[in-house]
């Protein structure tokens, strides 16, 4: 099963440093404003399945 999360490239310093995009490309972005900045980066999914007493979040009606 792919991942089909988005993840969200930061800066400790600067914050978000673009708009939620696949893997690849939020660590390219981090790797490529490290390179730059020396700054500590990170990457975040924005989306994560949590289980909570066998119940997804996905199957909870809202």
């Amino acid at each position: 099963m792919p991942d089909r999360r988005l993840w969200m490239p930061r800066c400790r310093t600067c914050g978000p440093l673009g708009k939620p995009t696949g893997l690849d490309e939020a660590v390219t972005c981090c790797n490529r404003h490290t390179n730059q900045t020396k700054h500590q980066t990170a990457w975040y999914p924005t989306y994560a399945q949590i289980t909570v007493k066998g119940t997804s979040n996905d199957s909870i009606n809202h």
